[in-house]
């Protein structure tokens, strides 16, 4: 399985976000890809769009080459307890609330989820959340300020981006 992520050159600024939240979505989405990827890739691509002097779009895209997703099935597996229908669900595990959450959470921050897929092919699952607050100082990535300045804590940098990814792709071997 080969395995890569890409930061838009345009995502060089600092962003304010709820770090848990983001976080926890991003890792569902890459988990399931690896998940559902025998062979082949995941990508995980993440871009800043600023739409004004203070806040811009953020959007994560997750693209595999796995099995893919019926396309009467890619609205229903957003629905708790419902997983792809066929030997899927027996064969990868999981309870089917992995994208229910992360359906809710990114609701929460007022953005969407979709998903785009083709049986066989592999899917793109992706994810934008407007409105996001963002800086040109201070050290790039994405941040939350849960306890006001100060104590930002980093949620996406290609670092630590590359390390809990990679541990993940080291799980499925």
């Amino acid at each position: 399985l080969e395995f890569s992520h890409v930061i838009d050159a345009g995502t060089s600024t600092q962003l304010h976000g709820d770090a848990y939240r983001l976080r926890q979505v991003l890792i569902n989405l890459a988990s399931n890809a690896i998940k559902f990827t025998p062979k082949g890739s995941v990508e995980v691509r993440i871009r800043f769009t600023p739409k004004d002097t203070l806040a811009g779009t953020l959007v994560f895209e997750v693209e595999d080459t796995g099995i893919g997703i019926e396309p009467d099935q890619t609205e229903s597996i957003f629905q708790p307890f419902k997983q792809q229908s066929g030997q899927s669900n027996r064969e990868f595990g999981g309870t089917g609330l992995g994208l229910t959450i992360c359906r809710k959470l990114i609701d929460k921050m007022n953005g969407f989820i979709r998903v785009y897929s083709e049986p066989s092919a592999g899917s793109t699952f992706v994810v934008s959340l407007p409105d996001v607050i963002y800086s040109q100082s201070g050290p790039s990535g994405i941040y939350a300020s849960p306890e006001g300045p100060g104590s930002d804590q980093p949620v996406i940098d290609s670092d630590s981006l590359n390390s809990q990814l990679g541990s993940m792709e080291k799980e499925k071997v």
